[in-house]
């Protein structure tokens, strides 16, 4: 894990305050209640602070976040203490219990830097999906990209936060 995300997790509220998390979640369990009408439970990995977990609960009896920042678990656990929570990578984390969906929102999934990783985090998802099960994944995917550039700004009553991240393309790997 990056050092930078380590020191997130005070800041990570207050930067994506613009997202709109209600529209999100609403679009997400639109998709999976039509799969799978019968859908009681749901992993979000990647969860980050818990928002759309909270946004999830009144449509789910079993919530659980995956992340890979103890100190973002933390702020989640605070936020919405009723679901279970895991430190762990997406293609490492374990729970005693099958689930009828999972989500991985924001291009988590694209922080797999390669196909064997990629591989091993689908493999991993699966194995948590009851039969039939739904995999909601947001990818960030850009044909011919060389660089992108995205900032997000937040304020709150204590903070300003400001995160700019550049993407690029490397050449010749997966």
């Amino acid at each position: 894990m990056h050092a930078s995300y380590q020191k997130l997790a005070k800041f990570y509220d207050a930067m994506h305050q613009r997202r709109d998390y209600d529209k999100e979640s609403s679009f997400v369990i639109k998709r999976i209640k039509e799969i799978n009408p019968k859908a009681r439970s749901i992993i979000d990995v990647g969860c980050g602070t818990g928002t759309h977990l909270q946004k999830f609960s009144s449509h789910f009896e079993t919530l659980a976040g995956v992340d890979l920042n103890k100190e973002i678990l933390g702020v989640a656990k605070l936020k919405f203490p009723s679901a279970i929570y895991q430190c762990a990578p997406m293609k490492d984390f374990r729970f005693d219990q099958k689930f009828d969906s999972i989500v991985s929102l924001y291009s988590v999934f694209n922080y797999n830097l390669t196909l064997d990783e990629a591989e091993a985090t689908l493999k991993n998802m699966h194995a948590h999906l009851n039969n039939d099960g739904v995999l909601v994944l947001a990818l960030y995917v850009a044909k011919n990209l060389e660089r992108k550039i995205s900032i997000h700004v937040g304020k709150d009553e204590s903070l300003e936060s400001a995160k700019i991240m550049i993407m690029s393309m490397i050449q010749n790997q997966n």
